[in-house]
Parts: structure tokens; C-alpha cells; sequence
């Protein structure tokens, strides 16, 4: 990194730091197969007082971390994690995705049918950041989870798939599974929780070409074909039950959104969807509001709740935290 960049990363971290709740923002390397790698990490100003939970936070397709994370001054509802770092005790971990074909940077994850995905070992990259976390910082491999959106979502999928130590949950925004996969299967039942828009401009709920209109961008299947994955790797055999997520009122939003519980299966491990009705290619938040130049682009934005909370509501209903 030149001088100027690195400059600029260490002013954008301060400033956020200044506004997250006394929670503590560095960027940390690890050396993988790759070469150096690094990753923002965000942890709690108070002491540990024991192993603390550990979220993954994967970005879109041309991000980056501090994008994600807000630090760079963007209006991002996955900056909420920050926020969540010093009030709910957790390790934030931003990943960095690296340049793929086009040069934007992207994740190696699960479509094989994808041209302008990265050459690097993604799913090598996380481990390596655990496994860091968890010598340096108390990181609990018992509480490990990750978030992404859009192609950060697909990546969730692969590390859902192949990670290890283990995730217990994943949330995946704006994503669906691989029609055309370069993935194994999973090894073991990992709660689920998928939300994406019904009018998803970039990714079909159901499902077909990413980003048509530019090619290249692979294949999914439809985002409910990829809940019924994750209930039978889970052992769901149940049907869910829906319930409509209540709407604000206000600001325009065309938006509906519903939820579809499954039932507990294998060691409790659980599977949610919400369907967002007329949604677009955008994370849901009632506070953190996406311009409108982004929402003709990619689609309404829901503001009937925050993607943070429910996923981290998720991740507690996952695994017991322990107190």
C-alpha cells in the first residue's frame, strides 16, 4: 500500500473509531497461500473476560472492508456490526476480497461457470484469520459465524460448505447457491438464514444469470431451492411457517417482507428465509438509507428491519451464548 493510501485507511479507521461505541478498529494481516493478506478487525474497548464469538464480514463485488464497515464514510447497514462489537462482546472480522479478472475485487466462491471470479483460496484466507483470532484475540470456534452481500453472500455459501473450524451460522444478502459448483459438500448441519429481493435486478430470486446484463457472472438456483439444500443438509423435514415482518410506513418504501422458519433439525441447526417482496439488490435497514441514485440502480431498499439485528438474532438463536 503507497504511503497516501495507507494514510488515508489509517484517517478513515480513526474516524470511525471515534464513533463506534469505544470499539477498537485496526487492520491485521495473516499470511496464507496467496501471500499477506490482510482484514479489518474490530473488537470490544472492555477486557475480555473469556472466548468471544466471531463474525465474519464478506463485501460485494468492487468493495472492500472499510466500505463495508462504514469506515470509509459510506452509508452501509453492515456497519452495524461495529456498533454490535462493544455491545454484545464480539470480534469483527471485515475480509478482503482480491482483484479477480476484471481487476474489481471479488471472492473465489462456488460457481464454477463464473468468469471474472479471483484465483485464491478464499476459503484458506478465512482460515487463516480464525485461527489468528483465536491465538490472539480469544476468538470461540464454537461461536463462529459470518455475513456477506451480494458475491460476499455467495462466499458465505463456500465457507458455509468448506470452512473449518466450522461455522455455526451464515446469513446470507443478495445471494443464492451455485447452479454450476466448483464446491464440496457440506460437512456437517449449518443454521442458514437467506434474504434476498423478489425483484433483485443482479441476482434472480429465481435464480438464473448473475448480472445478465454484463455475462460472465455465472448461474445460481432459485434462493428457495437453496433453503431446501440447507434444510435437508440440516435434517428439516418440516414445511415452514411464515410470518409477515410488520411494515413502516414512510419513506417510500414499496417493500414487504416475510419470514419462513423451519423447524430445529440436526443439533438444533435452523434455516430462514426472507422473502423480500419487490425487493432489490440492496441490504435492509430502517436507519442506514441507500441514495437514490443506488436504489434505481439496484432496486428498493427495505426499511422494515435492520439485516444486522435479525442476523444476529439468528446467530443467538443458533448457539446459546454463553454469559
Amino acid at each position: 500500500m503507497c504511503r497516501t493510501a495507507a494514510l488515508a485507511a489509517t484517517i478513515a479507521l480513526t474516524t470511525l473509531a471515534a464513533h463506534a461505541d469505544a470499539a477498537q478498529i485496526d487492520r491485521a494481516r495473516v499470511v496464507t497461500a496467496d501471500g499477506v493478506r490482510s482484514f479489518v478487525l474490530v473488537r470490544p474497548d472492555a477486557a475480555a473476560k473469556g472466548p468471544r464469538p466471531l463474525v465474519l464480514v464478506l463485501h460485494g463485488y468492487g468493495g472492500n472492508a472499510e466500505r463495508a464497515l462504514g469506515v470509509d464514510g459510506s452509508v452501509s447497514p453492515l456497519s452495524r456490526w461495529v456498533v454490535f462489537a462493544d455491545r454484545e462482546s464480539l470480534l469483527i472480522a471485515g475480509l478482503e476480497g482480491a482483484p479477480g479478472a476484471d481487476g474489481r475485487s471479488s471472492w473465489n466462491d462456488c460457481r464454477a461457470d463464473a468468469e471474472r471470479t479471483p484465483h485464491t483460496d478464499d476459503v484458506g484466507y478465512a482460515h487463516a484469520v480464525v485461527e489468528k483470532l483465536v491465538a490472539e484475540a480469544g476468538a470461540d470456534t464454537t461461536r463462529l459465524y459470518a455475513m456477506g452481500m451480494s458475491l460476499g453472500g455467495m462466499m458465505t455459501l463456500r465457507l458455509a460448505l468448506e470452512l473449518e473450524p466450522r461455522l455455526r451460522a451464515f446469513a446470507c444478502m443478495g445471494g443464492s447457491m451455485a447452479e454450476t459448483t466448483r464446491c464440496v459438500s457440506a460437512h456437517g448441519p449449518v443454521s442458514a438464514l437467506l434474504m434476498l429481493g423478489t425483484d433483485d435486478p443482479l441476482v434472480p430470486y429465481g435464480g438464473g444469470a448473475v448480472s445478465e446484463a454484463r455475462g460472465g457472472g455465472g448461474t445460481t438456483i432459485p434462493v428457495e431451492a437453496a433453503a431446501k439444500y440447507w434444510c435437508e443438509t440440516d435434517g428439516i423435514t418440516q414445511p415452514p411457517y411464515t410470518l409477515p415482518i410488520p411494515h413502516r410506513a414512510g419513506q417510500g418504501d414499496p417493500t414487504r417482507s416475510v419470514r419462513f422458519v423451519y423447524p430445529p433439525g440436526t443439533g438444533g441447526a435452523r434455516v430462514e428465509l426472507i422473502r423480500i417482496e419487490h425487493g432489490g439488490h440492496t441490504e435492509p435497514s430502517r436507519t442506514l438509507l441507500h441514495p437514490y441514485s443506488m436504489t434505481r440502480r439496484l432496486g428498493p431498499q427495505s426499511h422494515d428491519f435492520e439485516c444486522v439485528d435479525e442476523a444476529w438474532d439468528f446467530f443467538r438463536l443458533a448457539t446459546p451464548m454463553a454469559r
